[in-house]
């Protein structure tokens, strides 16, 4: 049990002057054990700092959770954990929005600053067409700093920076997702906005739900930041063939009519995406969208498309059964279910 290791791992404490002359001998199998408690410690310790300081939450309102054992580990005695639920989380294959943003104006210069960084960190060798660039084969590391500096609104746990990151670099570690694509979407009309020299966009028009109006958050109507084809916009020709073929025969198979409006976003990041090629999108909303109509710049979002995997990369996790709610990270609404703005 994780309690009794970490207090048995006391034992060896802290020794000033002489830690040097300390030798310890253990197993491997011991030794995996105190390298996996001390990666949930360091989570659960995270997750109060995050807590306090950023969300301002209680831990009644925050759903604090710690990382399970895939072996023969338990977090502690069966009695004192009988109110704890275990959930798996992986975002292999899905798509990830942030479709929840905030309003607090700091935040938005923060995260506008962050992914004007990016922007210039890309350089000028994009591919521009009329509604997006596109940049391909960038570097993890400048993604990952992006992320680092990026904030969205506490509720939105499953499109969470520092979640997606534990994630991401769980994967790098594996040697997967280590080069991007990264576009940003733009429109042929709107207002412009100068993201730097050479790169000019039209804001992005996302509204607001109605029960939204005159709170902190920034809630985007039928919880799509992205138009149903922005997904797509990396893929090749024959990729995208080969798309609108299974997507007609998917169709079918479901014993619908007609013809479908859009590829099959599962289908592609199970099959054409998979192992390696992840698309970030970027948005720079317009802020009247929020009902922000002050003179300011745009609200920035996110959107990944990541790759499938064959892999078991979930991360399981421990969460209090009336902390469930909270954390939800299969908060997705049916992906038909669009409201393209523009």
């Amino acid at each position: 049990m994780y309690d009794m290791l970490m207090q048995m791992g006391r034992w060896f404490g802290y020794r000033p002057g002489y830690v040097d002359l300390c030798r310890l001998f253990t197993s491997r199998e011991l030794n995996e054990w105190f390298c996996h408690i001390a990666l949930a410690s360091e989570e659960l310790r995270n997750e109060f700092d995050y807590m306090s300081d950023i969300a301002g939450s209680t831990p009644e309102q925050y759903a604090l959770r710690v990382r399970t054992h895939p072996g023969v580990l338990q977090i502690s005695a069966s009695n004192k954990i009988r109110s704890a639920e275990e959930v798996c989380v992986s975002w292999s294959g899905r798509l990830v929005e942030t479709y929840e943003l905030t309003k607090n104006a700091d935040i938005i210069d923060k995260n506008l600053n962050a992914t004007a960084d990016l922007v210039n960190e890309l350089g000028t060798d994009f591919e521009r067409k009329s509604n997006y660039f596109l940049w391909t084969n960038t570097p993890f590391d400048l993604v990952k700093r992006f992320l680092a500096g990026f904030e969205v609104f506490d509720n939105l746990r499953s499109a969470a920076p520092s979640n997606l990151l534990r994630f991401i670099e769980f994967k790098y570690s594996n040697h997967e997702l280590a080069r991007w694509n990264v576009g940003i979407i733009t429109k042929t009309d709107g207002k412009d906005f100068q993201v730097n020299d050479d790169v000019s966009v039209r804001m992005i028009r996302r509204n607001q739900t109605s029960d939204s109006v005159d709170q902190p958050y920034y809630l985007i109507r039928k919880s799509h930041i992205i138009s149903p084809n922005d997904e797509f916009i990396d893929l090749t020709e024959s990729e995208i063939a080969a798309a609108e073929e299974a997507t007609r025969r998917l169709w079918r198979e479901k014993g619908k009519e007609g013809e479908p409006k859009r590829l099959n976003g599962d289908w592609v990041r199970n099959q054409i995406r998979k192992p390696d090629k992840v698309l970030l999108l970027l948005y720079f909303l317009d802020p009247e969208g929020a009902g922000i109509f002050a003179d300011t710049g745009p609200i920035v979002g996110f959107a990944i498309s990541f790759p499938g995997s064959e892999r078991d990369d979930a991360v399981s996790y421990a969460v209090h059964q009336q902390l469930l709610p909270i954390f939800n990270q299969e908060d997705f609404v049916d992906e038909t279910d669009y409201d393209d703005e523009d």
